[in-house]
């Protein structure tokens, strides 16, 4: 059974992309869904950021979801869309192939005339920790017939053992925004496939596109967002001056539009004039949203013939300290900071210590 697997959409939500840029990346979506002719699209809640929807995005949604009839489409509200009196999901008409869960825990039962296989999809409505531990707890939880392929979609964030208890085929969940890969237990495997379009570096959703039979899932992981938020590296050891350094972060990270936060690590010629403001200069004109931070590695013999007198040693003598004691971190400062004062560095001792953390952009 052919199944696309997606979570918090957060339609007419705060973002950093455009309201139509928003709705492009739920269309990408659907697409993924008509070429793999998908049996399933399951929705694990937070599909619009709150219940009170916008008649617009209303239509949107309701287009989208009629372009796709031969798929059956599965929601389970999440904790900023959940089902209330007043709720679209409650006071609008769905397309007929549109199902949502709408109590503590229901079940549809579907046979595929195209596989002839059986399945049930369990789901709910947003629900509490503690209701979902109460509706999970082995005591209350039905045995799930063995004849079936059994699903569980949902937003919240379960505890593996109670899912394991329950012995799905496979869980959908929703409500954590980054990709968890798809975790096999004894008797389960579930996965939260993150949001669709991420707001910050520690979201890196997409969708999960693949099959589910009895007993087994086959899902691959697909970025759908408009942009990305990327906490990258890049070893710049072999690089012999400033440009070529450029030169490897365009090589390497060609999705500019994307917000990078990046490191650079190695070990690079220490007669390298690398200077960070510089460098972070150049990289404004090819990338909208690019911080950088500078990680290098040093060994205090190459430095020494860099610096003279007391300063020499007092470097070497420092990095012998920290290696006793094992403060790789101390090491690399204190010769960073011996490098700064150098004839002819462009870096300040203000810079060695101020750039250790990215600034601005919070998670």
């Amino acid at each position: 059974m052919q199944v696309v697997i997606c979570a918090d959409v957060h339609l007419d939500g705060k973002n950093t992309v455009t309201k139509q840029e928003e709705r492009d990346c739920f269309l990408r979506v659907i697409q993924k869904v008509q070429e793999t002719q998908a049996s399933l699209l399951l929705i694990a809640g937070d599909l619009f950021e709150t219940d009170n929807v916008t008649e617009e995005t209303l239509q949107f949604i309701k287009q989208a979801f009629s372009s796709i009839p031969d798929t059956y489409i599965f929601i389970s509200p999440g904790n900023n869309d959940a089902v209330s009196p007043t709720s679209s999901y409650v006071q609008s008409e769905w397309p007929e192939n549109v199902f949502i869960f709408t109590g503590a825990l229901e079940a549809v039962e579907l046979a595929l005339p195209e596989t002839g296989e059986k399945l049930r999809v369990y789901g709910t409505n947003y629900q509490n920790a503690q209701t979902i531990a109460k509706i999970f707890a082995p005591e209350n939880f039905p045995e799930l017939d063995p004849d079936y392929i059994n699903i569980l979609l949902m937003h919240g964030t379960p505890e593996p053992t109670l899912l394991n208890g329950c012995g799905f085929d496979f869980c959908a969940l929703g409500h954590i925004h980054h990709y968890s890969g798809v975790v096999t237990l004894e008797k389960t495997a579930y996965a939260y496939p993150g949001a669709c379009e991420g707001r910050g570096f520690n979201q890196d959703g997409g969708i999960l596109v693949g099959t589910i039979s009895k007993g087994a899932c086959n899902l691959t992981f697909i970025e759908v967002a408009t942009l990305q938020y990327r906490a990258v590296s890049l070893d710049v050891s072999s690089a012999r001056s400033r440009e070529e350094i450029l030169q490897n972060i365009l090589q390497h990270f060609t999705r500019t539009q994307d917000h990078y936060r990046l490191t650079l690590t190695g070990a690079p010629d220490l007669l390298v004039n690398f200077s960070l403001p510089q460098l972070k200069e150049s990289l404004s004109k090819h990338y909208d949203h690019m911080q950088v931070r500078a990680r290098f590695s040093r060994d205090a013999k190459q430095v020494q013939p860099l610096l003279s007198g007391e300063l020499a040693d007092y470097a070497v003598q420092e990095a012998a300290v920290a290696k006793e004691t094992q403060d790789a971190e101390l090491t690399r400062l204190a010769l960073e900071y011996a490098l700064s004062v150098c004839p002819g560095s462009q870096q300040t001792p203000e810079e060695v210590l101020s750039r250790e953390e990215f600034p601005g952009y919070e998670d």
